[in-house]
């Protein structure tokens, strides 16, 4: 990446009140220029194409292509470009993806203006870049996970487990209910005494490490 010449970006987000917003701290950051701007994935595919930015500031939720596989589609043609992910989603599966995608950093969208300009600095450099707050839910999830693995398989009622595995389908406590014959609060007792066994925060959490239990 060349330094005899300003930093251009690219700013890709989906809500117009937070594109202006990274757009002017763009405007005002030392040794670098915005490049131009796009609304969603599709539309940042062409911009890239267009504009040929050496760094991209990239939502990662976005309705009509997410900010994970327009960067694979920009990386596959210019591996160059370097890409900083950015969301308000503080979830390690999330953060994960990305830097599968080949993201080149990440930042919660909370992030200070100081913060933007050492991982737009950082990432230019040619070094990966993780804010403290990114790196504390890694490091959090790792720790978790360990935790589990080290622990015995909590051990499910039959009704909790035929419950859990109808929820991993997708089913809605209604339908669970209707199904085996009990009341819809009894379901939901079921369900929320899985979870707890199962050491996960929320529903969704629970479904995961459901699955990956019925793997090993």
């Amino acid at each position: 990446m060349r330094h005899d010449r300003l930093l251009t970006i690219l700013v890709v987000e989906d809500d117009e009140l937070i594109r202006a917003a990274f757009c002017l701290l763009v405007q005002h950051s030392g040794g670098v220029a915005l490049a131009g701007s796009a609304g969603s994935g599709r539309e940042a595919l062409q911009q890239a194409q267009a504009l040929r930015p050496d760094l991209i500031l990239m939502d990662l939720r976005m309705p009509d292509l997410d900010g994970i596989e327009a960067t694979r589609r920009i990386k596959r043609v210019m591996p160059q470009v370097r890409v900083i992910a950015l969301t308000a989603q503080e979830d390690p599966l999330l953060i994960t993806r990305a830097l599968e995608a080949g993201m080149d950093g990440f930042l919660l969208k909370k992030a200070s203006p100081q913060e933007l300009q050492l991982a737009i600095t950082t990432v230019a450099g040619g070094e990966p870049y993780l804010s403290p707050s990114v790196s504390a839910i890694i490091a959090r999830a790792y720790l978790a996970e360990r935790s589990r693995k080290r622990s015995p398989q909590p051990q499910l009622t039959p009704r909790e487990k035929q419950v859990a595995r109808r929820i991993s389908t997708g089913m809605r406590l209604k339908q669970i209910a209707e199904e085996l014959g009990i009341s819809e609060r009894t379901a939901e007792k079921h369900s929320e005494q899985a979870r707890r066994k199962l050491q996960a925060a929320t529903t969704a959490e629970m479904v995961s490490i459901w699955l990956r239990l019925q793997q090993e």
